[in-house]
């Protein structure tokens, strides 16, 4: 290359640079960040793990305000238990594969809710329980 044109050389690196560019952009664009959920909700997980486990997640409402309800027992199909937080948030992780059945939320006032899993996959479920007063 010492006896090319010194544009040459200039234009030469700056399509390998841009090759370059292009190759992070589409590898980027390939695979997209994913959204985390957000640091405030109750027990919240790393996005990569979430595609491999059954995790079921969600927000308890008042059926009447739609004001979130916090301090909310909710029992998911296989009896595990959990309170939702002060947004009214609550999740379950590693639930068994296949899990079916109601997931219900009673609250102190006597206040419930019920939503009919089907059964369960691998990944995220996004849930929304509205109590409605006894």
């Amino acid at each position: 290359m010492s006896n090319a044109p010194r544009w040459a050389v200039g234009v030469s690196v700056g399509v390998i640079v841009m090759l370059v560019l292009a190759f992070f952009v589409a590898k980027r664009l390939a695979n997209p960040p994913r959204k985390a959920f957000p640091s405030s909700a109750v027990g919240s997980s790393h996005a990569d793990a979430d595609e491999e486990r059954v995790i079921v997640r969600g927000t308890v409402l008042d059926a009447q305000s739609s004001e979130p309800l916090s301090d909310v027992e909710v029992v998911a199909p296989n009896g595990t238990k959990t309170r939702s937080d002060s947004a009214g948030r609550f999740e379950f992780v590693d639930l068994p594969e296949e899990l079916s059945g109601p997931l219900t939320a009673t609250a102190k006032d006597g206040a419930t809710a019920e939503n009919r899993l089907r059964p369960l996959r691998p990944g995220v479920l996004e849930v929304v329980l509205r109590l409605r007063a006894p």
